[in-house]
């Protein structure tokens, strides 16, 4: 069983009405977490802090815009229901100081954390031009399941994942996910470079005889967890050639 990292910054989803709604309370806190993110993030380390990071920015920005829709006095917002992420209004009251100052709050918070996705996209940027995916071995078509070998460098191993893809469909968009799970690892060495890797896992599985599989390697080392291991999946997702008449779903 793999031991995930959690020692990322952390904020909760309803940071903004946790505790005292106030401007210059909430400044500190948010200033905080941030000054977390910048640390984080010059140790080469991405995930999921820049995921959470650019879901808190969204929450901020969708709670801006449904309240600028309000502005013209038929309606004022009382309150927020965070399960829903919806604003709530009630017709011909006066306008709530605790939500003048929750959109003060917004207001502040929004550059600040467009400022810090920007820092953590270019991070990601430059870590993405270390990391190199190919493929080891003759390819088949069928590249919508396979395995991918990832050099760990910080434990000298090569880690084994299975992969799988599945396609989703929305209205004008269609977008690949991609599924793994850890198979095993191997030392980093002559004896289990990834060809040989990718032999032994055919002796493994004799019904697949030719497996889709990938390498990853980076230039220099980066933390496994949270930082190569989620761009090699990005990138493998570019990389897949879904077959010919692979169905897709209802993205949910």
């Amino acid at each position: 069983m793999e031991s995930l990292k959690s020692d990322f910054p952390r904020l909760s989803p309803t940071w903004i009405t946790d505790g005292h709604v106030d401007l210059e309370y909430k400044s500190y806190v948010i200033l905080g977490y941030l000054q977390s993110v910048a640390a984080y993030f010059r140790s080469h380390r991405l995930y999921p802090v820049l995921a959470d990071l650019i879901q808190h920015y969204k929450d901020l920005q969708n709670l801006k815009d449904k309240a600028e829709l309000f502005e013209s006095g038929t309606a004022t917002v009382s309150g927020v229901d965070w399960e829903k992420l919806l604003l709530i209004y009630e017709k011909k009251m006066p306008e709530s100081q605790v939500m003048e100052e929750l959109m003060d709050i917004v207001s502040f918070a929004i550059p600040h954390f467009a400022e810090s996705i920007q820092e953590g996209r270019v991070r990601y940027e430059e870590a993405e031009k270390l990391i190199a995916l190919e493929a080891v071995g003759v390819m088949p078509l069928h590249q919508d399941e396979g395995y991918v070998i990832l050099e760990d460098q910080e434990n000298a191993e090569n880690r084994v994942y299975s992969y799988h893809v599945t396609l989703y469909e929305k209205p004008g968009e269609k977008f690949k996910a991609i599924h793994t799970a850890y198979v095993s690892s191997y030392p980093t060495s002559l004896r289990y470079h990834f060809r040989q890797i990718k032999q032994e896992l055919i002796r493994e599985r004799p019904d697949w005889p030719n497996p889709a599989v990938f390498g990853a390697v980076s230039v220099k080392p980066l933390p496994f967890y949270e930082t190569f291991f989620p761009i090699v999946r990005r990138l493998l997702a570019e990389v897949i050639q879904p077959a010919p008449g692979m169905t897709t779903g209802p993205c949910s």
